[in-house]
């Protein structure tokens, strides 16, 4: 189109109808439909069954849970139900979204006094400093990765076993006790054979979420 006439679009209709959605936000006769997704999800998570116990801070508000990456709040139930928020109208009407994280800014005139990382000290790894630095780190991945040898060569020791002594019936046996191995073996192939690059954290699952590609490539 030309010039003045898309001009004339933006300034008699693009921006009074803009402006006329920013003061129903701003004088909250509308919330936004980011907001409503948010207060939806939160009381949701808010009453689902917590089955497990992941290392978790609400001051910095992280959690270790797969829910808690692919959330697009990066909301969980651990963190939603271990933190001391006090909850009513106002505190979903005044969530702020912020270009650093966390992206939506909790004010603090909804939390409670007592610190609920305290609150949750069996759950939680106490003065979290950085996730990311450990001075046990090296020491336990080496031992992890050495349990796992030794737990695979033992398993093969007796595979070769029963083996040479023909043994099909044990075999058809243990089939259901190999089965993990086998769904985490067929997961990284499958993976490492992809297409394209995973998007988002939902195209993981627990095989592949931390798994160190260097050795792999996608095709483009």
């Amino acid at each position: 189109p030309r010039l003045d006439f898309l001009t004339y679009i933006i300034v008699t209709r693009l921006i009074p109808h803009h402006k006329q959605q920013y003061n129903k936000y701003y004088y909250k006769r509308e919330m936004p439909s980011w907001r409503k997704d948010f207060k939806k999800e939160w009381i949701m998570l808010k009453e689902k069954k917590i089955n497990h116990n992941y290392v978790i801070d609400t001051e910095k508000w992280i959690c270790g849970c797969l829910g808690f990456l692919i959330n697009r709040f990066f909301l969980c139930k651990h963190l939603i139900q271990a933190s001391q928020f006090t909850i009513n109208k106002s505190f979903f009407e005044n969530i702020q979204r912020q270009g650093v994280y966390p992206f939506v800014f909790l004010q603090s005139q909804h939390i409670l006094q007592q610190s609920s990382t305290q609150l949750m000290q069996s759950n939680t790894v106490d003065n979290i400093t950085d996730i990311n630095s450990n001075d046990d780190d090296n020491t336990e991945s080496s031992q992890i990765f050495e349990e796992y040898k030794s737990l695979l060569r033992d398993a093969l020791e007796i595979v070769q076993e029963q083996e040479n002594s023909n043994n099909v019936q044990w075999a058809q046996s243990v089939q259901g006790s190999f089965k993990g191995v086998q769904n985490l073996v067929m997961d990284i192939k499958s993976y490492k054979r992809r297409i394209t690059n995973p998007r988002t954290w939902k195209d993981h699952n627990r095989h592949t979420m931390f798994l160190n590609l260097q050795d792999a490539y996608f095709k483009y």
